[in-house]
């Protein structure tokens, strides 16, 4: 098994909480020999010995930032594997209501704050070094957001142990990705339309289509096909609100400046615009599997129902996207990339896949329109002319024909 994981105005809202220890980037410290050492829960235990690197580690598997290379050549190995983050809190932060943990983890785990248990998925409760995880993880394993009270959580130093057990000595993968932020609860209902972003906003939110020439202002609000825009411009909605909010929000801040990276100016407009639908598969689909995280993004979706969010704190809470987020970023992307480029909502219809989809569509040098599905990509990103027969399966929110449709003509 190789591939590993697979979707206004903000009010001067801060960002939700704060990110204590973020994913896919974090240093850990390690211990994969199979010994348990004595107190290693504890946050004063000295693990300076322990190997280290960044997450996700493991072996058996693709996009880990560590590879215990050793341990997947080996015929047998230790059931157990411990791993420690140490981070610092800020004295406003002990106080706050709720934390939430998402964790990525192949086979089972139990995991310490600062000593005392918070979670355990997938393990007996009175395990010991050798006892195996409870089932074999098949398949890739998914992102859990796992709630927690944060009673334990401390002003100053605070440290997470976590053990990752194997279903079986002779395991062909390990993983363990973790991170981890507090969450301050805001009003529902809390985000607002305003002027500068009604134009682009509604035009999505109307008629499902944001042309090639209208950029992705900041201010502009998706709350999906649901949304709903009530009194005084307050937007409501039955999933989360994404608010695009260039100012607050660091991580799009990043993707945007690759976007506007000399390297990729310099490229024709097709491969350009193919460099920037793989960045997008990258960046939301970690290993490359595009769908094993599904189900973080839907638990993401109910839990920040009819909340304000930034596009950065929604990667960051579900380390990936569905079509909704990486058609958005695309937009974004091109508009950035001097490309001209449409954010396109429907449905896709194809023999037994069928449902809501988003979509872009790109103009070439030459006025041909072509469709980009990051979420679905053409074999090696090549894109899908609007003349395609396969186009037909791309439909409108009412399931009538869009394609073909008439090509603008380069100027």
């Amino acid at each position: 098994m190789r591939p590993l994981f697979i979707l206004l105005s903000f009010l001067s809202l801060p960002v939700r909480g704060e990110v204590l220890i973020p994913a896919m980037d974090a240093e850990w410290r390690f211990q994969s020999d199979g010994v348990e050492a004595k107190n290693w829960r504890a946050t004063a235990f000295d693990d300076t010995s322990w190997a280290k690197g960044k997450a996700p580690l493991g072996y058996g598997l693709e996009g880990l930032a560590t590879e215990f290379k050793a341990l997947e050549a080996a015929k047998e190995k230790p059931v157990t594997a411990w791993f420690r983050h140490g981070f610092e809190v800020p004295e406003k932060s002990a106080g706050e209501k709720a934390l939430v943990m998402t964790l990525r983890v192949d086979d089972g785990a139990a995991i310490f704050l600062n000593g005392s248990e918070i979670a355990r998925v997938n393990l007996p409760k009175d395990a010991t070094a050798e006892t195996p995880a409870s089932q074999q993880v098949r398949g890739e394993p998914h992102a859990q957001r796992i709630r927690i009270p944060s009673a334990k959580l401390l002003a100053g130093r605070n440290t997470i142990a976590v053990e990752v057990h194997q279903a079986s000595k002779t395991s062909s993968d390990l993983v363990l990705d973790l991170s981890l932020h507090t969450d301050t609860a805001q009003p529902e209902g809390s985000a607002k339309l305003t002027d500068s972003a009604r134009e682009a906003t509604m035009a999505y939110y109307q008629q499902h289509y944001l042309p090639p020439g209208m950029t992705v202002p900041d201010g502009y609000v998706d709350g999906g096909r649901r949304m709903v825009l009530g009194k005084n411009a307050v937007v409501l909605s039955t999933r989360e609100i994404l608010v695009i909010d260039r100012t607050k929000d660091e991580s799009l801040r990043k993707h945007l400046t690759y976007a506007k990276s000399p390297e990729l100016l310099q490229l024709p407009t097709a491969e350009r615009a193919k460099k920037l639908a793989q960045y997008v598969d990258k960046v939301l689909s970690p290993g490359g599997d595009r769908r094993a995280a599904l189900q973080a993004v839907e638990d993401f979706t109910v839990e920040y129902a009819n909340r304000p969010v930034l596009f950065g704190e929604m990667e960051q809470a579900c380390q990936s996207g569905v079509c909704r987020h990486r058609s958005l970023l695309f937009k974004m992307l091109c508009d950035d990339a001097g490309i001209k480029a449409a954010l396109v909502r429907g449905n896709y219809n194809r023999g037994l896949t069928r449902g809501g989809h988003a979509w872009n569509e790109i103009i070439l040098d030459d006025g041909a329109r072509v469709i980009v599905d990051v979420m679905n990509p053409e074999p090696d990103f090549k894109f899908l002319p609007e003349t395609n027969p396969a186009a037909k399966y791309y439909v409108s929110v009412k399931d009538e024909v869009i394609y073909p449709r008439v090509t603008e003509k380069k100027p």
